[in-house]
């Protein structure tokens, strides 16, 4: 059991490290606080979920969600 835990601390700090580097990248306004959320709502929802598998599916989606909005905020609005 200690393995797996450490498979899933070193898990979760790949994905907040990913998230903090490209929250730098895109300008959001507060990459830090982003990493630290990512790395917090992992264990939130792996106490929800009862799985880990979920939980990674679960993170990946809303970071894409995320990264898909500041890229598109991002984005000069074009008027006609």
């Amino acid at each position: 059991m200690p393995a797996i835990s450490l498979v899933f601390l070193a898990a979760q700090a790949i994905i907040s490290s990913f998230v903090y580097y490209l929250a730098g990248r895109y300008g959001a306004r507060s990459p830090l606080i982003s990493g630290i959320l990512v790395f917090v709502l992992g264990f939130a929802l792996v106490l929800v979920l009862d799985t880990v598998i979920w939980l990674f599916a679960v993170e990946i989606l809303l970071i894409l969600i995320y990264f898909v909005g500041l890229r598109t905020e991002r984005q000069p609005s074009v008027s006609a």
